[in-house]
């Protein structure tokens, strides 16, 4: 495949802790119907990143202060 380009994204659960609801912030399909032509490759491996936020908001879902990042990244190309 000849890559065209590639486009990045993250999602953040900032309370709760919470690395599916980070996920859902990146929205795979939505990205690969921008895109009309090519072939989009999402590829869903596990990882992301967890990083403390300073604070504890148990009302909000806290359990600890971390905040859960994950990554995303497409390729388009044909």
């Amino acid at each position: 495949m000849r890559v065209m380009f590639i486009e990045y994204g993250m999602g953040l659960d900032l309370h709760g802790q919470n690395a599916t609801v980070a996920a859902e912030r990146v929205d795979a399909e939505q990205v690969k119907q921008v895109f009309p032509y090519g072939q989009v490759t999402v590829q869903i491996v596990p990882g992301g990143m967890l990083c403390a936020s300073g604070i504890v908001l148990p009302e909000h879902g806290d359990s600890k202060d971390l905040v859960i990042i994950v990554n995303a990244a497409v390729e388009v190309g044909y």
